[in-house]
């Protein structure tokens, strides 16, 4: 089953990053007779000022069928894990309220600073991606430091390219701690960001190799 509403009718629920260049989108059609959820392939520009599309066949369900499709996925869940395929769940209490930023600061961080071309994209909308240059700072297998020239809020993405000790390093963060409007920590007009890849190249996984540890 396919919703048949277009992407206008539509509203956004979420998203699950399936890749650098890839989300997987969670939407809402209200346009029909019966409501539906439809999951669908977001890709991402790979040059800056391509346009961000929706590709390929969206898989739609009723919304009256929800909790049927969340129980069956929560005994495949617990079937792939008692097979080993998935990893069981570590979540302390205090970690329920930021994971995103908890779960990069697992890891130990090396303070360094080179300069990276950051490419600020929306993961929710059509919208050209905006390329500068920043500073990355603190960097861990988990995520890092971004200082950027202009404030970006939460769950932006950002694909970073720098070099790290002779190897270079690309891969895709998002932003999971902006510094609060009004207590933006500035330095040298740049502003800071807490990012944690969500997507890393071979290449981006060697660099970090290099010189974070993975605890």
């Amino acid at each position: 089953m396919r919703c048949t509403g277009g992407l206008a009718a539509m509203e956004k629920l979420g998203r699950v990053v399936r890749s650098q260049w890839e989300d997987i989108w969670v939407l809402l059609d209200r346009s029909q007779a019966e409501p539906c959820i439809e999951l669908r392939i977001h890709t991402h520009g790979r040059s800056e000022g391509a346009e961000d599309s929706p590709g390929g066949e969206g898989i739609g369900v009723p919304v009256r069928l929800l909790p049927d499709l969340l129980h069956t996925l929560t005994q495949a869940q617990h079937q792939l894990r008692e097979w080993g395929l998935l990893a069981h769940a570590q979540v302390s209490a205090g970690n329920r309220s930021r994971p995103g930023r908890l779960d990069a600061r697992r890891f130990p961080r090396v303070t360094m600073e080179p300069a990276a071309e950051c490419r600020v994209v929306d993961p929710e909308g059509p919208s050209a991606a905006r390329t500068m240059i920043g500073q990355i700072r603190d960097v861990s297998q988990g995520g890092a430091q971004a200082w950027l020239p202009q404030r970006f809020s939460q769950l932006k993405q950002v694909d970073v390219f720098m070099t790290i000790e002779g190897v270079s390093f690309r891969g895709r963060a998002e932003i999971v701690g902006p510094d609060e409007l009004g207590k933006a920590e500035i330095q040298s007009g740049l502003y800071r960001h807490h990012l944690r890849w969500v997507a890393l190249h071979a290449q981006g996984v060697a660099a970090l190799s290099r010189i974070a540890p993975s605890g």
